[in-house]
């Protein structure tokens, strides 16, 4: 199979997967599209596809080059995972049979219902790649405020809290889940007592949230050397 058709039937099953991710949010989270779903809003969702991860990181940074270097780094993986996995399936497909439409139907076959339990287990593996991959984009590509980092009350300079890299992967991490997560999950040592905080951020819909809440009333600035 022609690597440009790989690279297309992976452009195309993208935009179908993102297609389902909205069709499956529920509440305020359910983008504005998949309220009155029509055919042809389908398909310019999975052809427009690849603008939704530029979107999304400039709606939690509001810079354009951050959201454009993030961006393209979702982009590119999201391809990538899906190139590799059907070029294999496709390898599969001509091993078990010669005939060229055959190998053609049975690819598509292995791809689409391979992807659905082989993608989340390479995205699971490849989690700690693209974190080390993140480390030194976000040391080249910082997030910034109208304030100084150090003057923002948020979790980052609050002595509340608690690191935690499965949180704040900016690409599949927590901070991004539709719905809250285990509390003992989230970057806070007393969520008890924050506990509406964190409600009300799962509430707002992912591609409109920073990484953390800000301006929590349980919040207490570090000292200088970020312990107490």
């Amino acid at each position: 199979m022609d690597v440009f058709v790989c690279a297309l039937f992976a452009y195309l099953l993208c935009g179908v997967s993102r297609v389902i991710k909205d069709l499956g949010m529920q509440g305020i989270d359910r983008p504005l599209w998949a309220l009155n779903p029509t055919p042809v809003k389908v398909l310019l969702v999975i052809l427009g596809w690849p603008v939704r991860p530029f979107a999304e990181s400039y709606f939690s940074s509001r810079q354009v080059a951050r959201s454009f270097v993030f961006g393209l780094l979702s982009v590119l993986t999201q391809m990538l995972v899906l190139f590799v996995h059907i070029w294999i399936s496709y390898a599969i497909a001509t091993w078990a049979v010669e005939n060229v439409t055959f190998q053609i139907l049975l690819t598509v076959l292995i791809a689409v219902v391979g992807a659905f339990i082989v993608v989340p287990l390479v995205n699971i593996l490849l989690t700690p790649i693209i974190y080390l991959i993140t480390v030194p984009l976000n040391q080249l590509f910082p997030l910034k405020n109208n304030l100084q980092v150090e003057e923002i009350r948020w979790c980052g300079t609050c002595k509340h809290q608690k690191r935690t890299v499965e949180y704040e992967e900016p690409l599949h991490g927590l901070w991004l889940r539709e719905d809250m997560p285990a509390r003992e999950k989230l970057p806070c040592k007393i969520v008890d007592d924050t506990a509406y905080i964190w409600e009300v951020y799962y509430k707002t819909e992912p591609g409109s949230r920073a990484m953390f809440p800000e301006n929590c009333y349980q919040y207490e600035k570090q000292s200088v050397s970020g312990q107490d």
